[in-house]
């Protein structure tokens, strides 16, 4: 099963979602992305392939991301 779920498209595209809505405790039942959502997964697919998998790698991405540093006032 993880050797399917590793070499599924689908899944490889919904990751970097997932990630970014845990890591700012967001959810979405409708399952429409928002803006940063998009915008990490556009920094996700930047990143070499072999280091998309890799938790440090992926987390030093978002917090030097824009998203990370520059947030809006409530």
């Amino acid at each position: 099963l993880a050797t399917a779920l590793a070499a599924s498209p689908t899944v490889a595209a919904c990751a970097p979602v997932q990630f970014f809505r845990g890591s700012t405790g967001r959810s979405d039942a409708t399952g429409a992305l928002t803006d940063s959502e998009t915008a990490f997964q556009q920094i996700w697919d930047q990143l070499p392939s072999d280091k998309q998998g890799n938790l440090v790698e992926i987390l030093v991405a978002y917090i030097r991301s824009p998203l990370f540093v520059q947030r809006r006032t409530m």
